[in-house]
């Protein structure tokens, strides 16, 4: 699965019930809610940043939350390599 596929479906399945939404506080505007009452997570595939990093240490996952859109911030990645004799 390549990382537009994956895109797709985080886009596509990602949601929450507006309902449980409005109970923490959280206003939401008419257009942003689905016909079965959901709202998805963000407003295009292309707004899914995938972020692959790898190690020796196990499996361990993280979320890195961020401001998602093309108006609100972007994204900044270059590869970090070790210094000669690091570990």
């Amino acid at each position: 699965m390549g990382q537009k596929s994956v895109r797709q479906f985080l886009y596509e399945n990602a949601r929450r019930a507006a309902s449980d939404l409005q109970k923490c506080g959280l206003s939401l505007r008419n257009d942003k809610v689905d016909q079965e009452g959901l709202v998805k997570a963000v407003s295009a595939p292309e707004d899914i940043l995938l972020i692959v990093a790898g190690g020796e240490a196990g499996r361990f996952s993280a979320f890195f939350p961020g401001w998602t859109g093309t108006n609100s911030s972007r994204a900044i990645t270059r590869e970090i390599k070790l210094c000669p004799g690091g570990a």
